[in-house]
């Protein structure tokens, strides 16, 4: 018998059949024997798979196993796992500490994780596997049932202690979502390969893989798929993922941050030069207002100007919508990336990257519904999915800071203007802000001015000695004078703000532009640096990681997917494993190997004995 064929129809191992045949007149005794792929069901009637006793089976469940570089996890005792067998009369728990679950029959039993456990756990991982065991929903659980009729079931990961999985929270943000645990990715590939990943990928710094809940679960009714003939119409399996997350850390990251704090900094001098007594500040002032083309020229009729004064002038910051940006992440709409500005970190969910990718295949979602034995690997897809979700993320991000920084740049200002004809008969004030007590002016900011938004007060005392000798002098003129403020509205106004903008933008121009120069110039550097890692890790041709979802060893040919772990080949016939995730590292050699499997299950081989 060959191994693919016999499996595929089978799925038991092939043992004699007692049964009965109904015939004319009576109950016959027969016999039937399996000796290959072909069997004669001629007849048969009286096999009762709901009997006991017909058959043994047996069946695991384990949250962890494998290798991870010189320590083989199968052997911790805290990760051993849970088997279970029954010879058809009795099932046999191994831990023989294992609970066994109530209403069972004396069939299933289960091993939770202990929290208490976490401390020896983790210490023999060395820290590089973390598994902190967060979940808020189901139990980080291992079950396994094993009847004397032939049937099954094994479970791991977050599964109820009747082998459910529960998993109701996968679609939920990123840090509502329960974690399994952290690999310190960097400094695992860093002694399986022997260099670390900064050799590898150009401003990178360190790797780690966050891994979240995971679940799997298998069933097999041996008695069910001998009557059938078809092993996997009787078999399910069945995973979950939680989340599956890629962190770096990166100095040109980092830089995002680094280039508003240094920037913001040198803001600081350039505000506190802002007084009444800058004459620079001044003449800039009225020549933008009064000059050839000035916002006013024209306006003032044939008064003429007297020596303008700088009331009040002065520029202050404001960065808490810029500190706010600091603190904040930066990510995209679609939940793809996380940057850190200021940590220097970036975080890309997996699950949503590839979820995008592979959300074309029916009934999947994230990493979830995908084929068996699908492994995760970058192409032109994927790169472009990220890209997108980077350069999408960062630019915005550096859109809102360059508008916080003008937001923070605050000015207070109030010019005051005289009007003469000959002598001074009236006083114009221009005055930032909502109207305020005498000689004052409210902050507005820079922003605000330079756009033409900014609240600005204006003013005209007439003089009163002069008053009444102007208005009998020239009527016109009097007119003119008292109705300057009416004038000053509309479009003038505009452009006296936006006059004003530019004259105190100036003061800041070179810094803000430098500002948004480098920003948009770390852009694709970014982007860069995440999709390499990417690449170097999942890539295609030449990637040093192998992260397969739903692993399965004889998968269901019409099914699809990809053939079985290479590893798996040498299970035991009529055994059919399911592990939610494998991750190993490619190139790695013994003993610095690393092959681990998250929430493996596993039914069979399930004998129909009689």
């Amino acid at each position: 018998m060959t191994r693919g064929a016999g499996r595929r129809l089978l799925g038991v191992a092939a043992l004699p059949l007692v049964a009965a045949v109904v015939a004319a007149g009576g109950v016959v005794a027969s016999s039937a024997a399996w000796t290959d792929v072909e069997w004669d069901r001629a007849g048969l009637a009286a096999l009762d798979c709901d009997a006991t006793g017909i058959g043994s089976s047996t069946a695991s469940g384990r949250l962890l196993g494998g290798r991870l570089l010189d320590i083989d996890l199968d052997e911790l005792v805290a990760l051993e796992g849970l088997r279970v067998s029954s010879d058809g009369l009795v099932a046999t728990p191994d831990p023989s500490s294992a609970d066994p679950v109530a209403g069972s029959g004396g069939t299933a039993w289960e091993d939770p994780i202990e929290v208490s456990a976490l401390g020896a756990i983790n210490a023999d991982l060395g820290g590089l596997l973390v598994l902190p065991l967060d979940s808020e929903v189901g139990v980080v659980n291992q079950y396994a049932r094993a009847s004397g009729d032939a049937t099954s079931a094994g479970a791991a990961g977050v599964v109820s202690d009747e082998g459910a999985i529960d998993l109701e929270t996968e679609t939920d943000p990123e840090d509502e979502r329960p974690d399994l645990g952290s690999l310190a990715l960097g400094g695992v590939l860093e002694e399986a390969l022997g260099a670390p990943v900064s050799d590898e990928v150009v401003g990178l710094a360190d790797l780690g893989l966050s891994l979240g809940a995971v679940a799997s679960a298998v069933s097999l009714d041996g008695c069910a798929a001998a009557w059938g003939g078809d092993v996997y119409e009787e078999l399910v399996r069945e995973y979950a993922i939680a989340g599956l997350g890629l962190g770096l850390e990166s100095p040109l990251v980092g830089q995002l941050g680094g280039t508003v704090v240094s920037t913001t900094s040198a803001l600081q001098p350039i505000a506190s030069g802002v007084s009444t007594s800058s004459t620079g500040l001044l003449t800039s002032l009225v020549g933008a207002l009064t000059g050839p083309g000035g916002a006013l020229t024209g306006v003032l009729g044939g008064l003429g100007l007297g020596t303008p004064t700088l009331d009040v002038a002065q520029v202050s910051l404001d960065l808490t919508a810029v500190n706010a940006l600091l603190d904040e992440t930066i990510g995209d709409d679609d939940g793809i990336v996380l940057i850190d500005p200021v940590a220097g970190t970036a975080a890309v969910d997996l699950a949503a990257l590839f979820g995008k990718v592979y959300e074309d295949v029916p009934g999947s979602s994230r990493l979830n519904g995908l084929l068996p034995n699908t492994e995760l690997l970058v192409d032109e897809a994927v790169v472009g999915a990220l890209t997108t979700a980077l350069a999408s993320a960062v630019q915005d991000w550096v859109d809102d800071v360059v508008d916080a920084v003008a937001e923070a740049i605050k000015v207070r200002l109030r010019l005051t203007i005289p009007l003469t004809i000959g002598v001074t008969v009236a006083k114009l004030s221009i005055a930032t802000g909502a109207a305020q007590p005498a000689g004052q002016a409210a902050p507005v900011s820079l922003a605000s001015l330079m756009d033409g938004t900014a609240p600005l007060t204006t003013d005209v005392e007439v003089l009163p000695a002069l008053g009444g000798l102007l208005c009998v002098v020239s009527a016109a003129l009097c007119d003119v004078v008292n109705g300057l403020v009416g004038a000053i509205t509309g479009p003038v106004l505009t452009n006296t703000i936006t006059a004003i903008g530019g004259v105190v933008g100036a003061l800041f121009s070179t810094t803000l532009t430098g500002l948004e120069t480098t920003l948009n110039g770390l852009v694709a550097p970014v982007a860069g640096v995440v999709a390499n890692s990417l690449g170097f890790l999942f890539g295609e041709d030449d990637g040093v990681l192998s992260v397969v979802v739903n692993a399965q060893n004889d998968p269901d040919p019409a099914a699809g997917g990809a053939p079985e772990p290479d590893d798996w080949a040498a299970l035991p016939d009529g055994r059919y494993d399911v592990s939610a995730l494998r991750i190993a590292v490619l190139g790695a050699t013994a003993p610095l190997e690393v092959a681990l499997d998250l929430a493996r299950s596993s039914a069979g081989a399930n004998v129909v004995t009689g």
